[in-house]
């Protein structure tokens, strides 16, 4: 048989303490998105973003969301080019980290 390798794996919540304005538990949060390097240029993460968009909604969600290192420019943008907006930073002044907030409205 033939040698198989994991290609992407992503994480999915349906709540996250850093956003602070969802008491009405209305979006499926995006966690450690992830693509194996032999598998770049194929897609593979605007699926898995597919994927979790079908997830969000079968659970009535109305937003997909996740957070980025505000410094992490190409990520930021692949995720803007995948119509994720900036909807606001947060500061985790334990770790001297600003997490750029991104969401999508399904």
């Amino acid at each position: 048989m033939g040698k198989s390798s994991i290609a992407g794996t992503v994480g999915l919540d349906w709540n996250d303490d850093i956003w602070e304005d969802d008491s009405e538990n209305n979006a499926c949060y995006i966690h450690r998105l992830a693509v194996a390097k032999e598998y770049h240029g194929q897609n593979l993460g605007e699926e898995i973003l597919n994927w979790a968009q079908e997830k969000a909604e079968q659970k009535g969600r109305k937003y997909l969301r996740l957070d980025v290192n505000i410094n992490n420019k190409k990520l930021r943008r692949y995720y803007e080019n995948q119509g994720f907006k900036l909807s606001g930073t947060k500061y985790f002044p334990d770790y001297n980290y600003t997490a750029a907030l991104y969401q999508q409205a399904l």
